[in-house]
């Protein structure tokens, strides 16, 4: 098994554990993110951002919340709620 497809099933398996998913720092980030790479807000709609590791996709809807096309990708999408899944 390669090793994309270990750390795939990896994620897969610690996605089904219920409690993993309700530690989400990347959601508290995105004021931190638009202070750190000097965005103003009111150009956020002009703007596309990777969410790299996404998750659940909790960062990429707070990044989404403030305007930003939000590109999601990760080993797996075993996590990701149904709200990140409609954006």
């Amino acid at each position: 098994m390669g090793l994309v497809a270990q750390e795939s099933a990896l994620y897969a398996d610690v996605w089904a554990i219920p409690a993993y998913s309700d530690n989400s720092p990347g959601e508290s980030f995105a004021p931190l993110f638009l202070e750190m790479a000097r965005i103003d807000p009111t150009t956020a709609r002009m703007r596309t951002v990777l969410d790299a590791g996404c998750g659940g996709g909790k960062g990429a809807l707070a990044l989404a919340a403030l305007g930003f096309r939000v590109a999601m990708i990760d080993f797996t999408d075993a996590g990701l709620t149904p709200e990140a899944k409609a954006l």
